[in-house]
């Protein structure tokens, strides 16, 4: 018999009942009854005329239905009306495929067998980190959009294997065939998950840095200095204090660059605003760095040169915004760039200074939960100015 044309039918109105978080979980079983309510009771029987399109409609599918054993059924009124319908929970895989719905606790099933088997050869722990989650959640009848496309797991066991930087296009053509796959579709459901489960993506870089950091290009990187210094890329010795307005090494020369001195350099300063980068004049015996944020790996691979050849007496600063972003990066310096770095007017005192020059901008409630609970070593001081006046600033105020 030809089931109704209508959208809803008894069939799938009895699977979205069912199809329960907890079902899904399989702890759902034993049998349905849906029937005429009275009082707070809903009127099952209703509901279902009503959204199969009649009682005509309704009629010929629970006949069909209990002829199909899919459902058993109760009438009154010498079999005229109907008064319950019963629906025994095991049979949901039958009435799954007579409806031609997807049977959402087998998905999940075959889901789990699938993660189950990428968990055992996974060695990355932050990806191995999610997949666990993942398949947690599955585990209590949660199906998520991102275990329905396994795409999303190729594209994140890829980024775990590189080993070198790879531009975006390229890396969308190699694990998805289609060069620009990975940007229409998938990059910013990537980008969530490895803000929340890679420790190197720290909540206060910018997507294109958070793919940076995990080897996808989506720039060039390049690093901008003023100072004396001396390295060779391949091709012998230059020194960059004939470069008086500036140098700017691009990514293969950080690639290949190789200090050969730091010259008289006794102090490097590392800054994260352009304008005030400018606005510094060359001094033989400053190096001063433009950061733009956070510097990327290839730029911290030949920065880390400059603290292993930097004497005792070499002093480090950063200068970065007035705000929970510049403490952020200052924290990301220390931890990953120059290990002896100060901040540079990040103090009391620059603030005071700052909030006379200008309004600066209102602390949002989130950044102010996150501030409260960072730990800020030298910069205690700076948080406490920016959580009591509820205020951040930008270093390029104090450009002259």
């Amino acid at each position: 018999m030809k089931k109704s044309d209508h959208k809803t039918t008894v069939g799938k109105w009895i699977v979205n009942k069912v199809n329960t978080k907890d079902w899904r979980a399989g702890k759902v079983n034993g049998e349905k009854h849906y029937g005429h309510g009275s009082g707070t009771s809903a009127d099952a029987i209703r509901e279902i005329m009503e959204v199969v399109g009649g009682r005509v409609n309704f009629i010929s599918q629970v006949n069909q239905l209990e002829r199909e054993s899919l459902i058993a059924v109760k009438r009154t009124n010498v079999n005229t009306e109907i008064k319950e319908i019963t629906f025994a929970v095991k049979d949901m895989g039958r009435l799954c495929d007579y409806e031609c719905v997807v049977n959402e606790r087998k998905l999940i099933e075959e889901k789990k067998v699938y993660l189950s088997e990428r968990m055992e050869n996974t060695k990355s722990d932050w990806l191995l980190h999610y997949e666990r989650d993942v398949y947690r959640r599955l585990c209590n009848g949660t199906l998520e959009n991102n275990v329905m496309d396994e795409n999303i797991f190729r594209l994140l066991s890829a980024i775990a294997a590189l080993e070198n930087d790879v531009w975006k296009r390229k890396f969308s053509s190699d694990v998805l065939n289609d060069s620009k796959a990975f940007q229409k579709v998938y990059e910013s459901r990537i980008i969530t998950i490895l803000r929340k489960y890679s420790a190197k993506a720290d909540e206060s870089m910018t997507d294109d840095e958070v793919l940076l950091e995990h080897g996808i290009v989506t720039y060039s990187q390049t690093l901008q200095f003023k100072g004396s210094i001396i390295y060779d890329a391949g091709s012998g010795a230059i020194d960059t204090s004939i470069q008086i307005y500036g140098t700017v090494l691009n990514a293969q020369t950080l690639t290949h660059a190789r200090l050969v001195s730091l010259n008289t350099v006794k102090c490097v300063m590392t800054i994260e605003n352009q304008a005030n980068y400018e606005q510094m004049q060359f001094q033989p015996d400053i190096l001063y760095i433009y950061t733009h944020g956070f510097l990327s790996p290839k730029e911290r691979r030949f920065l880390e040169q400059i603290e292993a050849a930097a004497d005792s007496t070499v002093e480090f600063y950063h200068w970065s915004d007035l705000d929970y972003g510049g403490i952020r990066i200052f924290q990301f310096m220390k931890q990953n760039v120059f290990k002896r770095v100060k901040p540079y007017k990040m103090d009391y005192a620059t603030y005071e200074i700052v909030s006379r020059l200008g309004e600066g901008s209102v602390l949002e409630e989130a950044k102010r939960d996150q501030l409260v609970k960072m730990h800020c070593e030298e910069l205690e001081e700076l948080k406490q100015c920016i959580l009591t006046h509820g205020r951040e600033y930008e270093q390029e105020m104090l450009i002259e």
